[in-house]
């Protein structure tokens, strides 16, 4: 594993994880708002997430994708 990896996630995601006092303002989440996109100029579109909402949503692809294996067998 590369050395930027801090984290393994169900032996695929791999997460480097990064700790600040706060997070720049242009980054802010607020209850109104699901995830913030953002990108550098001609760079790539990257998106914030609450770590809540997509261990939720991680959860329900795991789980459909169990289901999908289940009915092919």
């Amino acid at each position: 594993m590369h050395e930027e990896v801090d984290v393994l996630m169900d032996e695929e995601i791999r997460i480097q994880a990064k700790c600040r006092k706060s997070l720049p303002k242009y980054l802010g989440m607020t209850e109104e708002v699901d995830m913030v996109a953002f990108k550098e100029d001609r760079g790539e579109t990257y998106f914030l997430v609450r770590a809540s909402d997509f261990l939720k949503c991680y959860k329900e692809y795991k789980d459909l994708k169990w289901q999908s294996t289940q009915k092919n067998t």
